[in-house]
């Protein structure tokens, strides 16, 4: 948390002025929101302040999964919400999000998604690996079963999620998760529905 407010800060990443503006009035009550219209912008406003990132994919010149890398190489773990137009697929597999929207969303959506972010930053780190690859395997589950569900990228973060499950040593609730697995989605190993 800022040291000056007692909100636990977010930084929102996004190059659509409009867009960005907009999750900061869905947030500013909540949250300390900072802002940045693009990855180089994100990547010199990274601190240890920072409780959870909203972080648009794809933006000119450094995008969101360059912004997500660096973030991750400096030891930041902050909870991070990748946000994009694109439904997730095998290449987003082996990146470090911890949820993933896909455009269009509204206010519940970002604020629920947020809202988990900064709850898992008190978790045990077995507990925060675990729901951060439950999260990305339930994601591409459900926006992409057919087409992801026999490649190595997502065999390898399913194995990865077992073993998250092994170490924690206790399921998730699926509610801990942001993604909606009512939509009959087999919920990701270590997970109960």
């Amino acid at each position: 948390m800022s040291p000056d407010s007692s909100k636990p800060v977010v930084l929102a990443v996004e190059d659509d002025v409009d867009v960005l503006e907009t999750y900061e009035i869905w947030l500013f009550d909540a949250y300390d929101v900072r802002t940045a219209e693009t990855g180089d912008d994100a990547i010199k406003a990274f601190d240890d302040d920072i409780d959870a990132v909203v972080l648009d994919r794809m933006m000119p010149r450094t995008s969101g999964e360059d912004v997500l890398r660096e973030f991750r190489e400096r030891g930041y773990d902050a909870g991070v919400v990748m946000v994009s137009a694109l439904e997730p697929d095998e290449s987003v597999a082996a990146l470090p999000f911890d949820a993933y929207l896909t455009k269009p969303i509204d206010k519940e959506e970002l604020r629920a998604a947020v809202d988990a972010m900064v709850e898992r930053a008190d978790l045990d780190e077995a507990r925060r690996e675990h729901a951060m690859l439950a999260e990305r395997h339930a994601a591409l589950r459900v926006y992409n079963s057919d087409a992801i569900a026999d490649t190595e990228a997502f065999e390898e973060l399913e194995a990865a999620t077992e073993a998250a499950a092994e170490r924690h040593g206790e399921p998730l609730d699926a509610d801990d998760l942001v993604v909606d697995l009512s939509s009959g989605v087999e919920p990701p190993p270590g997970v109960e529905p």
